[in-house]
């Protein structure tokens, strides 16, 4: 039986991209499509699986698209619901809508560091002083209608955020 998948994707840091196109055929080898170079996954060097290992790892400063949800499990995202309101926190588990985020602080009122007007700024360069931050629980489910990756600038802000007391 002769079978082709194929996953399209791009993903960047803003300054630098790279797009990439998997085969495979019955054969069961990977091929790999970086700025329009061929590569077997097969016979990759060290150092272009050191390289493709760093643009995948939890925590780098690549924002993956196209190739599923999943593949932000482990990153730190701002997280939109209907419900629940706007959450900050490492994406545990994705099934559906479903979510856990771990280390989750609620977003109660926020405000841009940068003058801003919504999440994905938030997301970009992190919360003004004025912001309302809940203490971090150690998880929450919800229903995420909105993930958005957050950059290290803004994961270090967050982070640093005081907890607002009323």
């Amino acid at each position: 039986m002769q079978g082709r998948a194929e996953n399209n994707a791009s993903w960047g840091d803003g300054q630098h991209s790279v797009a990439k196109t998997v085969e495979r055929s019955e054969c069961s080898k990977f091929i790999l499509t970086m700025k329009g170079t061929k590569m077997n996954l097969d016979d990759l060097t060290i150092g272009e699986a050191k390289k493709l290992a760093e643009l995948f790892a939890p925590g780098s400063n690549y924002i993956v698209a196209g190739i599923g949800c999943n593949a932000m499990i482990g990153k730190k995202c701002i997280f939109r619901s209907y419900a629940s309101g706007v959450h900050y926190g490492e994406l545990a588990e994705k099934d559906g809508k479903e979510v856990i985020i771990k280390n989750a602080r609620r977003l109660w009122y926020w405000k841009t560091t940068n003058k801003g007007i919504s999440l994905s700024e938030v997301a970009l360069a992190g919360l003004a002083k004025d912001s309302k931050v809940c203490a971090p629980v150690d998880a929450i489910w919800l229903e995420a209608i909105e993930i958005i990756p957050c950059t290290k600038e803004a994961i270090k802000n967050i982070e640093a955020a005081d907890e607002y007391k009323a």
